[in-house]
């Protein structure tokens, strides 16, 4: 839009030029009140352009105000009556004069205001023609007929021009800008809300509507209005997937793209009104509605990495449950959950007893092995509600919501020996026996007879109390994890800050 305006810009100061240049080639009377009229108007035209200039430059987005651009076109149709009424002499020149702010309409404005500014050129050369004294109305019927004709072909011809010239551009930067916005999106598929008024402007659609699915999944609707969620749509998604084509089915038009990740997606827009289809073909629409496609594809492959690298962020590789930097995030919102509900939370840190000795008599990997089994078996003891995190080494973990100190202290025994009772047979059976089996001399663990055959578990709890912070909550727990351990391991202790409380 700046260039139109720009070129309206010149416009504008071809005429106040070509006047100048017709004023002295008749070397009309000079007249103070005509050449002044003509300067002001000039004048005035000139500085309404040039404040459009600058509110385009600091980019207003009320810059062009339509009401603006009549009063600059009325001004300049004024400008060129005037200096046809003051030159004397009525030639051709005079009517391309009044082609230039028909040009100008056709250039910056609504197909409204280049019908007006039409009509008042015409009244205006009427005006002059009437003022020459044309003889005969037939004459006079006939020049304006002309005029009409040749002036209003011209000025419908540049307006379509610029107009899918401006729709040109504008399509464009809607593109680019989609791309920005999909790019700056990070979550799928609610990321995809923000680019659908973009898409919907960049390919001039009354309606948008985004399907996806994984691949080998059946198509649903992730993002559209209500007149997208039809069956007949869903089932032309479905085809041009399985084609891998763009197509059109109605007054829908359909392109399809799969991201890197597996997910298969389909764009569906649906086309103006005809008395707007001039703006943009069916294949300018297919090729839209593919790119746009294919920006979707792009931000489900980030979205995807980004889950999958938040997800690594958070999760211990070793055993698959929720790392340490999780488990301070959980604690902090449990507790705040706690606070609002005024609900009961208890946390249980658990340790592996003997667990060393694991990892100096067979290895690091068969500790690995014991570790993993651990998780395991803690997940299995647990209800869908509570969440197992690893601590640290053989420390895990437990957050129990909605859980008092006599229930913790139920389920803690519970899984200690549920718990111990696995460990041990996972030992005795995949640790011990490989290794006596193994051939070469024998490890130090059957030289003394002394191999840890049963790794238990020490559990410490401590229960929230209002206004207690997660840390030290945490912090509760593992001193009566440690007292756990100096009363010989295999228990389970209670913090007695909230026992005695």
């Amino acid at each position: 839009m700046v260039t139109a305006v720009r070129i309206a810009f010149l416009i504008y100061a071809t005429i106040p030029v070509y006047a100048a240049s017709v004023l002295l080639y008749r070397r009309p009377a000079f007249r103070w009140y005509s050449t002044g009229l003509e300067v002001g108007l000039i004048g005035v035209m000139v500085a309404c352009t040039a404040w459009d200039l600058h509110r385009l430059r600091e980019k207003r987005p009320d810059a062009l105000r339509p009401w603006f651009s009549l009063l600059q076109i009325v001004v300049a149709i004024a400008t060129v009556l005037v200096v046809n009424l003051t030159a004397g002499g009525l030639t051709g020149t005079y009517y391309v004069l009044f082609l230039l702010p028909i040009i100008a309409s056709a250039v910056v404005g609504t197909r409204q205001m280049l019908t007006l500014t039409w009509a008042l050129c015409l009244a205006a050369l009427g005006i002059v023609l009437a003022t020459r004294h044309v003889p005969g109305v037939d004459t006079l019927a006939w020049t304006l007929a002309v005029h009409a004709a040749a002036w209003g072909a011209t000025g419908g011809a540049v307006h379509l021009a610029v107009r899918q010239f401006v729709d040109a551009l504008g399509t464009s930067d809607s593109l680019a800008e989609l791309a920005t916005v999909a790019g700056a999106e990070d979550s799928w598929p609610a990321g995809i809300a923000p680019c659908l008024p973009i898409l919907a402007r960049a390919v001039h659609a009354n309606h948008v509507a985004v399907f996806a699915a994984a691949a080998n999944e059946p198509l649903a609707l992730v993002a559209g209005d209500g007149d997208a969620a039809t069956r007949t749509l869903l089932e032309s998604a479905w085809r041009v997937r399985d084609g891998g084509r763009p197509t059109a089915a109605g007054r829908w038009t359909l392109a399809p793209s799969r991201s890197q990740s597996g997910t298969d997606i389909v764009v569906a827009v649906s086309r103006r009104p005809a008395s707007t289809t001039l703006r943009m073909g069916t294949s300018d629409l297919r090729a839209a509605a593919v790119m746009a496609a294919q920006l979707l594809a792009g931000l489900a492959d980030r979205s995807s990495l980004i889950d999958g690298l938040r997800a690594a962020a958070a999760t211990d590789p070793l055993t698959g449950l929720p790392n340490r930097r999780f488990l301070g995030d959980l604690l902090a919102r449990s507790v705040a959950q706690a606070s609002r509900s005024r609900r009961p939370l208890t946390v249980a840190i658990v340790d592996a007893d003997h667990f060393k000795q694991v990892n100096d008599h067979f290895g690091h990997l068969a500790g690995d092995r014991v570790l993993q089994a651990l998780a395991t078996a803690l997940v299995a003891g647990v209800r869908r509600s509570d969440v197992v995190a690893r601590y640290g080494g053989e420390e895990f973990c437990l957050v129990l919501p909605d859980t008092d100190e006599d229930s913790a202290c139920l389920l803690a025994e519970g899984l200690r020996r549920r718990v111990g009772a696995t460990l041990a047979q996972f030992v005795a059976e995949r640790i011990v026996v490989p290794a006596r089996t193994a051939p070469g001399p024998p490890s130090t663990a059957e030289q003394t007879g002394n191999g840890p055959t049963v790794v238990t578990i020490s559990i410490g709890l401590a229960q929230w109390f209002p206004g207690e912070s997660a840390e030290h909550l945490v912090a509760r727990a593992d001193q009566a994890l440690y007292r756990a351990k100096e009363a010989g391991r295999n228990t389970v202790m209670v913090d007695p800050l909230r026992a005695a409380s």
